[in-house]
Parts: C-alpha cells; sequence; structure tokens
C-alpha cells in the first residue's frame, strides 16, 4: 500500500500554501484522481490525503498555479534543505562511528574488570580456604 501524505504535508515540504493544494486536489483532475484517498470524503478537505506515488503529477499541475520565481525560489530553499540534511545526516553516521568505538572500548573495559574480579573471587576463596585450614589446624594443635 502506497504512503499517504496530507494535503498540509505536501504544502509545508513544497513550500506553497495549503489553499494552493487544496485548489488543485479540488478541481478533480481525472489525472490526479487515482492518487487521492478515496476514503476521504468531498466535505473532508483537512482530512484528505494523497499517495506519494502522486506527488510529481500533483507538483507540476500546482506548478502551473505559481510565478516560475517562486518555484525557483522553493526549489533552491528545498536543495538547501536537503544539502543540510545531507550534511547532518554525515555528522550524525561519524558520532555514531565514534559512539561504537567508545561503546566497544567501554565493553572491552567492562570484560576485563569482570574477568579481573573472577581472578579476585577464587583468590579470596583460595586465601579463605588456607585461613579456615589454618584455623582449623590451630584448634587441633590446642
Amino acid at each position: 500500500m502506497p504512503k499517504k501524505i496530507s494535503v498540509s504535508e505536501i504544502a509545508s515540504y513544497i513550500g506553497v500554501a495549503e489553499v494552493i493544494v487544496q485548489s488543485v486536489i479540488n478541481r478533480q483532475d481525472a489525472d490526479l484522481m487515482p492518487y487521492l484517498d478515496e476514503s476521504a470524503l468531498p466535505d473532508e478537505t483537512d482530512l484528505q490525503s494523497f499517495s506519494i506515488d502522486g506527488l510529481p503529477l500533483l507538483i507540476t499541475k500546482i506548478s502551473y498555479n505559481i510565478p516560475t520565481a517562486d518555484i525557483i525560489d522553493n526549489l533552491s530553499l528545498q536543495v538547501q534543505h536537503l544539502v543540510s540534511q545531507q550534511e547532518e545526516i554525515e555528522n550524525l553516521k561519524k558520532k555514531s562511528d565514534q559512539l561504537a568505538k567508545h561503546n566497544e572500548q567501554l565493553q572491552d573495559h567492562i570484560n576485563g574488570l569482570i574477568k579481573e574480579n573472577e581472578e579476585l573471587q577464587i583468590k579470596l576463596h583460595e586465601v579463605e580456604s588456607n585461613v579456615n585450614l589454618r584455623n582449623l589446624f590451630r584448634r587441633r594443635k590446642s
């Protein structure tokens, strides 16, 4: 099932007013109708959703109502947004790699401490056994 997107989300993503998006959808263009959510009633314009598969066609239809300068401005803002998102993704990947390495180091340290603890427990048990044996021999001598 294709993902659906609301009219307000479409308007937000492409940088136009909801009224413009809604007016294009309300024209009931035969090309757009297959992408419109049939479960939404005509009077529920706020709840209408649109398939993302039809977005290129919808954006083309919307662009007929927008001056070219506004389209170029919207596209440049979208490109800037995509570039900044890509940079943020790269930074997050680097941070994730650093955290993974740090996590691995901490896990190695924890494993070392667990091993050291086990060794100390064994030594403690040996010392307690030796003390108990000494005490036992002392009692027998007395």
